[in-house]
């Protein structure tokens, strides 16, 4: 029989932190104008979530593309999760994109 290990995180997110931090996420999902989507970084910033830059973009087809991006919790990477950012960019006849962001 194979025992598996369970991973050990150094600086996991506590459950409530994720919790508050997946409702300011849930306030910018939805179709919104990119302008208001920089403010998410400041309100996850004051729980002491520091997401930085965005990278890793991989486009998934029909004008879509999304992120998995690892963030700081308290000035320490944090192991055991990420931010999931996922945007849809709407047509010529708005400048709104149609967001889905949260964090696992």
């Amino acid at each position: 029989m194979i025992k598996i290990q369970e991973a050990k995180y150094s600086n996991p997110i506590p459950a409530n932190i994720r919790k508050k931090a997946n409702t300011i996420c849930q306030k910018y999902s939805g179709w919104h104008d990119p302008s208001e989507i920089r403010n998410l970084w400041n309100e996850l910033l004051e729980l002491g979530i520091d997401v930085g830059m965005l990278t890793n973009r991989r486009e998934n087809g029909a004008g879509g593309w999304t992120v998995t991006q690892p963030f700081e919790y308290n000035g320490e990477v944090c192991d055991n999760s990420m931010l999931v950012f996922d945007c849809y960019e709407g047509n010529y006849e708005t400048t709104k994109n149609d967001y889905n962001i949260y964090i696992s």
